[in-house]
């Protein structure tokens, strides 16, 4: 909602009272006997004040927890827990108290005088760390309650936390109320159901209360491989467009643009670096090769092995790059470092790059949609090639330039072109033909053993993940084997040898014996060659599964089987070809016969980021026919 300024609008909202959605569908929730098993909140409220202070648009923000503890026991540690920031805020204060309930029914307090604190780092985000702070629960009896209390005051109001309206307990009653002067300009921007949640509007002296409120809210349903909460659990977003002060409008945030304005100010900020150094290595690096790709590659390598990515800010580094001389010398930083480091070396040799931010995949959020900080958490470089742009991360430890990181694939980004102009391009989703497993065994029989040569390749998202494994373990080559699963527990694995390459794909070799996997009845073999069961009993539980199913990227899976008969022996019967297609996953098996050799293929393919619920029955029947492929036996005869 966008608040004005005219009388008549203001008259108009002291009158109003906007109910998003009056009734929210409990139907299978029973609240009461939930609040019964375990903790609750009964109150989880928040309120945010916008003032002016020496001519500066602030907020004061307060929050008030309160959960009972119907039993002696808890799992959960968010009512006596508090995150925020230490650079953005100041003027913090912490108060708890823990409430026993007497036999006569009165509550007696006992004051919380000792809190913890410690940093909450957050892979690949280029704003600064959280602080977590926390007080340790005391002894108590069912039917106790804890109160903590948190307050502060925000200096940038572009940085206000989005609110969440369900939380990972059962809530009894959930309020947010914002208050904003008259002569600032706000956009609410509600994401989620908002079924249950009521909206008021009131207008006091030079300033309009909103309060949202809420009842009897569900606790949010966390599952693995589910999207992040942001995509179905309800929130709000305050963004500040403007304020009038003396007469003059002040632009903030709103827009895309406004955004870019912000975002830019911080790019004004990194301080200058010579690069004396980073420059040498730079022409070092290059000095032999002529042409842009061969120069962007092996930057961008040096780069990704060369300098550490770490997580960790201090104040205003949270969000301004360091200098790249500075990064240099601490052979580390976070992806706005990474990125700032590499923008000097590219620019250096003469191929233009910019800084690009971007939002992961754990934000649902567009530029247009949300047009402040809160829709992207991560900084990366881009440049354009041969009319294609190229989203290079170097907060990867192996990924090829070609590639983006597969947490943003689909995602908008916004690339900073000069100090006044930007576009906003999205990020390809890689397809899956570019990544791939490729298993490709050459067998024998020896007795009742299967033995033979593997060769693995790995491509793509593949390559990177062995890649990161061979830079991140000592024992890298003991790593990798294990991932080798074939037939059966018995299989031993020698002479493994990982062969890898820039420009090629990621390649294992390695000798197998499978003992005692044939199984001999009345001078009959029978053969199972689905010696690499991938997906195999990966159904869905339809019923229990709540959220739509994420895949980090799209795949092939592909292995080719060449087994070669003993003199004495003969094929009597191969299975029949089996498959299943389907516009987001698929699979072949086909067999055949070559002289005395039996040829096995199968192919599965995951053409998906995200499945969608209603395709899990589709999902659920491709792997039911996949595994009946899988008990498929060869019938081999003696001669």
């Amino acid at each position: 909602m966008l608040l004005k300024s005219n009388s008549k609008y203001l008259f108009f909202i002291c009158l109003v009272y906007v109910q998003l959605n009056a009734q929210q569908n409990f139907e299978g929730y029973d609240f009461l006997q939930k609040t019964k098993e375990g903790t609750y909140y009964n109150l989880y409220a928040a309120s945010i004040e916008f003032k002016f202070v020496e001519n500066k648009l602030v907020y004061d923000y307060q929050i008030l927890k309160e959960a009972t503890y119907p039993t002696d026991k808890s799992n959960y540690t968010g009512p006596q827990t508090v995150t925020y920031s230490d650079y953005y805020t100041n003027n913090v204060q912490l108060k708890a108290k823990i409430l026993h309930l007497s036999k006569s029914g009165h509550y007696h307090a006992k004051k919380i005088n000792e809190f913890h604190s410690k940093t909450i780092a957050s892979d690949g985000i280029f704003y600064e760390d959280q602080i977590q702070s926390y007080f340790l629960l005391p002894s108590f009896k069912p039917g106790d309650k804890s109160q903590l209390s948190f307050s502060c005051r925000g200096i940038d109001p572009l940085l206000t936390s989005r609110f969440i309206f369900n939380l990972e307990m059962p809530i009894e009653e959930v309020n947010y109320k914002i208050v904003i002067p008259d002569n600032v300009r706000m956009k609410f921007v509600f994401v989620g159901d908002s079924s249950g949640i009521t909206h008021s509007i009131k207008k006091e002296k030079n300033q309009t209360v909103h309060v949202f409120n809420g009842h009897k809210r569900m606790p949010i349903d966390f599952e693995d491989q589910a999207e992040d909460i942001a995509y179905y659990t309800p929130h709000l977003f305050i963004i500040p467009i403007s304020y009038t002060q003396a007469g003059k409008e002040i632009s903030l945030a709103g827009t895309t643009a406004n955004l870019f304005k912000y975002y830019n100010s911080q790019i004004k900020l990194i301080d200058a670096s010579q690069n004396t150094e980073l420059n040498r290595i730079t022409d070092q690096l290059i000095q032999n090769l002529n042409d842009s790709l061969s120069k962007i590659k092996v930057i961008y390598d040096w780069v990704q092995k060369n300098i550490k990515y770490v997580a960790f800010e201090q104040g205003p580094n949270g969000f301004i790059p360091r200098p790249a001389e500075k990064i240099l010398n601490n052979k580390y930083g976070d992806c706005k470092d990474k990125a700032n480091l590499l923008i000097n070396m590219l620019n250096h040799a003469k191929i233009p790059s910019y800084y690009t931010w971007v939002g992961t995949r754990s934000k649902p959020y567009s530029y247009d949609q949300l047009p402040s900080p809160h829709v992207d958490n991560h900084m990366i470089t881009t440049l354009k090639l041969n009319g294609r742009w190229l989203f290079l991360d170097p907060t990867a430890l192996a990924l090829e330039y070609n590639f983006p990181s597969a947490f943003i694939q689909g995602k908008e980004a916004l690339i900073r072109l000069s100090d006044s102009t930007y576009v906003l391009e999205k990020i390809p989703v890689v397809e899956a033909n570019k990544n791939y497993k490729i298993d490709s065994l050459f067998l024998r029989i020896e007795q009742d053993n299967i033995t033979g040569t593997g060769i693995q390749k790995n491509a793509g998202y593949f390559k990177e993940n062995c890649n990161s494994t061979i830079i991140n373990t000592n024992q890298s080559d003991n790593t990798l084997k294990k991932g080798i699963e074939i037939g059966n527990n018995k299989l031993s694995i020698s002479n493994f040898k990982v062969q890898s390459n820039a420009s090629q794909d990621l390649k294992f070799e390695y000798q197998l014996n499978l003992p005692n996997y044939l199984q001999n009845f009345n001078d009959e073999l029978y053969l199972n060659l689905n010696l690499i069961k991938d997906l195999e009993n990966k159904q869905i539980e339809i019923q229990k599964r709540k959220h739509d199913l994420t895949n980090e990227f799209r795949y092939e899976l592909v292995q080719h089987i060449q087994l070669s008969l003993p003199p004495n022996k003969i094929i009597e019967q191969l299975p029949a070809n089996k498959s299943y297609t389907n516009d987001q996953f698929s699979f072949e098996i086909k067999y055949a016969r070559e002289n005395n050799n039996i040829i096995y293929d199968k192919k599965i393919t995951v053409n998906h980021l995200l499945l969608k619920k209603n395709d899990f029955k589709d999902w659920n029947d491709m792997l039911d026919n996949l595994n009946k492929a899988y008990l498929e036996t060869i019938l081999i005869k003696s001669k």
